[in-house]
């Protein structure tokens, strides 16, 4: 952790790793503020995040720009907002925006900088659904056995034909009829253990629904807890039905799947 503020802390080293940053590596290794934060001090976060903008001020010809008292509050108030976020984020947010992807820059201040933000907030929540639905797709393949040639009926056959058929089923005891053979006999509960695709696919929309909350209280700060958590209801319901919905490569089978419309009555 303390290697990439190293890294940012160095003019060659920094350029070196901006360059081979995309949103999509941000995503993956990003390591949010508040868990940064556990590990280094903040005054070394501040001063990682101080020495990107200050990179990008120097990089633009404006008239108007920041200034050090201007860039220091604006980097505690960055902090403040994004706790979730990682410095990779900044780092991929602050070379958008000097490169002219969010729009031509005639001056450098505070609003423009958070309004980066949130555009390149937008873009990495649309990377991280993309990941999840590769996720879920991922763990609904088919799996093919490796040894798909083998002939499988064949070995089972012999199999059975060596343990010299069927082997009967054990005789119950007296006292395990009495406790089973009841019209009602004890419920047996046996342990369900999620595979690895089923736990990244929950932590994946786990952090889905994380990120959605952020955004909307972001957003809607006037909102109460109420609305905040219908409209949170809604874009879950709508993900998990577009997820739900049948795919189909061909339009023609997919017009099988479309509801009829009702004919009016004359």
């Amino acid at each position: 952790m303390r290697g990439l503020i190293a890294i940012i802390s160095k003019s060659d080293t920094y350029r070196q790793y901006e360059r081979g940053l995309t949103t999509q590596k941000a995503v993956e290794v990003g390591i949010p503020l508040r868990e940064l934060a556990k590990h280094v001090e903040a005054n070394e976060i501040a001063a990682a995040i101080d020495i990107q903008l200050t990179s990008m001020v120097l990089n633009l010809n404006l008239k108007w720009s920041l200034n050090d008292y201007q860039l220091k509050i604006l980097v505690e108030d960055l902090i403040e907002k994004y706790k979730n976020e990682s410095l990779e984020d900044f780092m991929m947010c602050f070379k958008k925006l000097r490169m002219g992807e969010y729009g031509e820059l005639t001056r450098l201040d505070a609003p423009i900088v958070f309004s980066a933000m949130k555009k390149y907030l937008d873009e990495k929540y649309q990377v991280i659904e993309v990941n999840l639905m590769k996720e879920k797709d991922e763990h609904y393949k088919t799996i093919v056995p490796e040894n798909s040639e083998r002939d499988w009926l064949t070995e089972w056959q012999n199999a059975v034909n060596q343990a010299d058929g069927f082997k009967s089923v054990t005789q119950l005891t007296e006292e395990e009829i009495n406790a089973e053979g009841k019209e009602k006999p004890k419920r047996h509960v046996y342990r369900y253990d999620e595979s690895e695709a089923e736990i990244r696919l929950r932590e994946a929309y786990e952090k889905l629904w994380e990120f959605q909350e952020l955004t909307v209280r972001e957003r809607h700060p006037d909102w109460t807890e109420e609305e905040i958590k219908h409209r949170l209801e809604e874009l879950k319901n709508e993900i998990l039905t577009k997820d739900a919905a049948p795919k189909h490569i061909f339009p023609a089978i997919a017009k099988i799947w479309e509801p009829k419309k009702k004919k009016k009555s004359a």
